[in-house]
């Protein structure tokens, strides 16, 4: 004979004062305030030059806040050199100035939140000393179109170098034509003006490549006169 056992199952008492068990409450964990600095990166160089303009790029993540600190530091973060923005909007770039006595070396550059203490830490790269005048034209110089030019200029790079010398307009890149191409870093060269450059204001831009990377420098800012 099958016998038939019903088991049932006591309730648990519950303390005087406590909740009644139940599911446990869940809830979304909270961002954490991050920021990730992308550039400078290796093998990037920058100029020890006064007046020239680098740019710092960062992303952010979570209440990071809307004002950040930029400073030059050590090699990975180890030590602050020189502040170069001490409080600018989170925008996520910036162009700062190169100060021109820093020593060549190798430098990183930290962006950190002084609401939060969010921090990052860009790559290590290159600071070079590079030394670059434009003696023609010079400031004021007027130069006609469809004839052949003299540009000159004194550099610190070696004479394996090479620059690529550009036409532009003062304030942005439109007109922008190339005048010569890798062309050496002999301190001279003859190019051609397009007959069919407008008149008006301009510089040149000079891109030159050497041993410690690619630096651009202008020259003065000349006139383009109309054909006669």
């Amino acid at each position: 004979m099958l016998a038939l056992v019903l088991l049932v199952a006591a309730a648990v008492p519950t303390a005087p004062g406590a909740s009644p068990p139940g599911p446990a409450p869940t809830r979304a964990a909270a961002s954490l305030p991050a920021i990730v600095v992308t550039n400078p990166s290796a093998p990037l160089t920058w100029l020890s030059r006064s007046g020239r303009m680098e740019e710092v790029r960062w992303r952010s993540a979570g209440p990071v806040g809307g004002v950040v600190r930029i400073t030059l530091e050590r090699p990975r973060c180890a030590a602050e050199v020189r502040v170069l923005a001490a409080a600018t909007p989170n925008t996520g770039s910036l162009w700062v100035e190169t100060p021109g006595s820093l020593a060549p070396g190798v430098y990183a550059v930290r962006v950190s939140s002084p609401a939060t203490g969010a921090a990052g830490c860009s790559a290590d790269f290159n600071v070079a000393v590079s030394t670059f005048t434009c003696i023609e034209p010079a400031a004021g110089a007027q130069w006609r179109p469809g004839g052949r030019q003299r540009v000159a200029w004194a550099s610190s790079e070696p004479p394996s170098a090479t620059l690529d010398i550009s036409l532009m307009r003062p304030a942005d890149a439109t007109g922008f034509r190339f005048l010569a191409r890798a062309t050496a870093n002999d301190g001279e060269e003859l190019v051609a003006l397009p007959a069919d450059v407008p008149a008006g204001a301009y510089k040149l831009a000079f891109e030159v490549t050497g041993p410690a990377g690619t630096f651009t420098y202008f020259s003065p800012v000349f006139t383009v006169g109309a054909v006669r």
